[in-house]
């Protein structure tokens, strides 16, 4: 708020670029640095996703199950801003914390976000499980990208002239990243392990379908949409 004191000449032109950057459709969470998720404020930028509501969802689920856990190994695929690990983590201290991502430059983001939020991750660079080794977990959670190629043009400006493409890209029909999980996942968690994923809108049953063979359905949990959508997936690998 306006406290009454004169602002300097490099204050106004400040103030009048961030102006021009917002009537240009770039959202004001870039423009800003700055988006908050389960409570805590994460730096954010146009290498990351920005992290949405929605996601929550995900993340209070993978931190109700890993709560369950007495020194539970979680893995958070394809990391982004790294708000999943990281309010994995400050919710669940005892867990250990993996997070990958293929992108340089959104785990430079998420390091940052880590280490000002104080959560102690284990960050890798690859794709998916590939820099993984033998590595398993108790608990695997992803927001991949599930925008079918075709539909992008069709999003919001604010989103696909802005946003990174990696994080929305999911390939001819939305689904090019879950197939890649479900051929991988089993060989990386423990027994009874369980995969928790973020969906787009309808895509569940060709999802559940990716799975079937490996993995049975332990939840499945809607948004706060009106008519609601079923947003968070949970698998566990059979016996």
């Amino acid at each position: 708020l306006y406290d009454g004191r004169r602002i300097t000449s490099e204050q106004r032109d400040e103030a009048k670029e961030l102006a021009k950057r917002r009537l240009a459709g770039e959202p004001a969470q870039y423009i800003l640095n700055t988006a908050c998720f389960y409570g805590y404020d994460f730096y954010t930028d146009r290498n990351v996703l920005i992290p949405r509501f929605d996601t929550e969802h995900l993340a209070e689920k993978a931190i109700e199950e890993t709560k369950k856990l007495d020194s539970p190994f979680v893995l958070d695929l394809m990391t982004g801003s790294g708000a999943i690990a990281c309010v994995i983590k400050l919710n669940c201290p005892n867990a250990t914390v993996y997070a990958t991502d293929i992108s340089e430059d959104a785990l430079n983001v998420a390091r940052k976000n880590a280490e000002t939020l104080g959560a102690d991750i284990n960050f890798v660079l690859g794709s998916l499980f590939e820099p993984l080794g033998e590595l398993k977990f108790d608990i695997i959670c992803s927001n991949p990208p599930y925008i079918p190629t075709k539909d992008i043009e069709k999003l919001d400006g604010e989103v696909k002239d802005f946003e990174p493409m990696l994080a929305l890209d999911g390939g001819e029909d939305g689904l090019k990243l879950y197939r890649e999980i479900a051929l991988n996942a089993k060989n990386h968690l423990n027994e009874g392990g369980l995969v928790i994923l973020e969906l787009g809108i309808g895509q569940l049953d060709s999802v559940k379908e990716l799975f079937a063979a490996d993995f049975e359905v332990e939840s499945v949990k809607k948004d706060y949409n009106n008519p609601p959508v079923d947003r968070v997936l949970t698998l566990r690998l059979k016996k």
